[in-house]
């Protein structure tokens, strides 16, 4: 009889119920994902962990759980000070991973897999440290960095097909594509209202030269630096606003 094919985890995460909830899984390598939820809430979930899993000699199990955002909360892929602090102290896997998932669909937009080393330190005794991580499930991405870094912990970001990260979270493609437009506009309208600035300047005082520019009245410099001056200031109001 030939063995039932075993689904990804990507697969079995989809498929979960109310997908605005978010939900914890265990993995080993060659076992199919399994669903280990003790309680499940918004922004929350209670992992259970298999006793096996305490007493297995070889610690390679994977934690994986959901972010996904709730009421108009948006959720990153980054953890939260607790999740790293259950990974630190979880002694019956090795690997993390953050799945992050859309509230409605359930669709899994990428991964943050995390990875302990044999120099990973554990929580106990740099409390300090971890307070300095910023509570909830939003943190910069700066700070994650850094305390990877700091708990000698290896990671990477693995986005689903369809999907780019983007910092902090994952995006579809062609919204990674629309901020990179936004940013290029954002950046237009800075240097024309620097450009816009300066000259308005050179046109409103043409007695620094000593002489009128290109020939031109007082009034006349005076009414086209005025108007670059205006050009200026809507153009830096329109980066500052975007910023």
């Amino acid at each position: 009889m030939a063995k039932a094919k075993i689904k990804s985890p990507t697969e079995i995460i989809e498929n979960i119920d109310r997908p605005w909830l978010e939900s914890s899984y265990s993995k080993y390598p060659g076992k199919e994902l399994k669903h280990t939820s003790f309680a499940r809430g918004p922004r929350i979930v209670t992992p259970n962990i298999p006793l096996a899993a305490l007493f297995r000699k070889k610690k390679d199990r994977t934690w994986i759980h959901t972010h996904t955002s709730h009421e108009g909360y948006t959720t990153t892929v980054l953890p939260s000070q607790s999740d790293i602090l259950y990974f630190l102290e979880d002694k019956s896997s090795r690997y993390s991973g953050i799945a992050q998932t859309d509230p409605e669909t359930g669709k899994v937009k990428g991964y943050l897999i995390m990875k302990k080393t044999k120099n990973t330190l554990k929580a106990r005794g740099h409390g300090d440290k971890l307070e300095k991580y910023l509570c909830g499930v939003r943190a910069p991405i700066k700070q994650f960095e850094d305390l990877c870094t700091y708990f000698n912990i290896k990671y990477r970001f693995v986005p689903a097909k369809g999907f780019k990260y983007g910092g902090e979270e994952f995006y579809p493609n062609s919204d990674v594509k629309i901020k990179k437009e936004k940013s290029l506009e954002t950046k237009l309208a800075l240097i024309i209202g620097i450009s816009a600035l300066t000259l308005s300047l050179i046109f409103l005082s043409p007695n620094l030269t000593g002489n009128a520019i290109a020939n031109l009245t007082t009034k006349t410099s005076s009414i086209i630096g005025a108007g670059l001056f205006i050009v200026g200031i809507v153009g830096s109001y329109f980066y500052f606003k975007k910023e």
